[in-house]
């Protein structure tokens, strides 16, 4: 047992969907996944594993934010040998050209956290996505004709924060997402492949939002993606 997780090695599939909502969690292995198996419920973030098309898949949740973040992450991806994260999440574009419903892959992921300045002694780590994985997920949505957007998010660690949002706007940042940055850190240091992939549900500069259904569906439709393109 470790700090976050109960559980062993094998319990956790090569492939880990991870999102910081324990209902995401809930609905994919329920909905999505077949013949799972809740490996974790520790502080009610469960961990599921089970199989879309034959291909075992795990489901965690991290919870909000980049310290609980990276310390899910690392814990399972140095304890219980995952191969390969995604991040699936419903995100707040900070760009007017991005839509409600719109897709955004993450890139890189800057952040507003001391994290990896404490880390690194005060440097700059560029967290970023892997290449192959990232075009591999781009290439695919491009074919079902799917609005994708590629490029930087910014991974705040609290909401105070939001007057920073247009500087980094400004700067050609698209989207927030709170864990990114550590997820893509957590990944680098342990050699895995990661790639997050956002709905935006609404755009903070044109106030335009899905409603709670659309949400869902979008949610559905975006993690429905991630498993096909994992189970390939």
């Amino acid at each position: 047992m470790g700090l976050c997780l109960t559980g062993s090695p094998g319990d956790v599939a090569n492939v880990v969907l991870l999102t910081q909502d324990d209902s995401n969690v809930q609905y994919i292995a329920t909905r999505l996944l077949q013949d799972t198996v809740c490996y974790n419920e520790i502080r009610n973030m469960h961990g599921y594993t089970g199989k879309f098309q034959n291909k075992e898949i795990t489901v965690q949740g991290t919870g909000v934010g980049p310290v609980s973040a990276a310390m899910y992450a690392a814990e399972i991806a140095g304890e219980f040998e995952a191969r390969c994260f995604v991040k699936l999440e419903g995100c707040t574009a900070i760009d007017p050209r991005l839509k409600p419903g719109d897709w955004l892959l993450a890139q890189t992921a800057h952040t507003t956290s001391r994290i990896n300045r404490l880390r690194f002694g005060g440097r700059t780590f560029p967290a970023a996505a892997d290449f192959e994985l990232l075009n591999k997920a781009w290439e695919r949505a491009h074919k079902q004709g799917q609005r994708v957007w590629v490029g930087p998010v910014l991974s705040l660690e609290i909401r105070d924060e939001l007057p920073v949002v247009s500087r980094f706007a400004d700067r050609g940042t698209l989207g927030l997402d709170m864990e990114m940055n550590q997820v893509y850190t957590v990944a680098a240091r342990f050699g895995l492949p990661a790639l997050g992939l956002l709905c935006v549900f609404e755009n903070a500069v044109t106030e335009e939002t899905l409603n709670a259904w659309q949400r869902e569906e979008a949610y559905n439709a975006i993690a429905r993606f991630a498993l096909e393109l994992m189970a390939e």
